[in-house]
């Protein structure tokens, strides 16, 4: 299946870079450009952006998803995708992985700030 970067507009027939959101034209994933317009706007309003991953939460019962929280309200933002594909794109943004804690939900993975 082809992928049409959303920002570029290139298209690539790879079929990794569909499944994973890969642009091989800027060099980045898609995804990950999402995150980091998102964590800037945050943190001009003076917010600390982070990222949640959960696996299999009673709200999205059929994978990973990953929910942005400034502090510790929930926003409106949320991707979804497999586990690894989520940690790459958060990673890539310069993210640090947090390891769950004992106090977390059992579908929290891990979080990301």
């Amino acid at each position: 299946m082809p992928f049409t970067c959303p920002r570029c507009k290139k298209t690539s027939h790879h079929p990794k870079d569909a499944q994973h959101g890969y642009c091989g034209h800027c060099h980045e994933y898609t995804l990950a450009a999402m995150i980091l317009d998102i964590n800037q706007e945050a943190l001009a309003r003076g917010k600390l952006p982070m990222w949640t991953i959960f696996d299999k939460p009673l709200d999205f019962p059929n994978g990973h998803i990953a929910r942005c929280f400034e502090y510790d309200q929930p926003t409106q933002y949320a991707i979804t995708g497999g586990l690894e594909t989520l940690r790459e794109c958060l990673s890539q943004c310069g993210l640090v992985c947090l390891m769950r804690g004992e106090e977390d939900h059992p579908s929290v993975v891990e979080t990301w700030t």
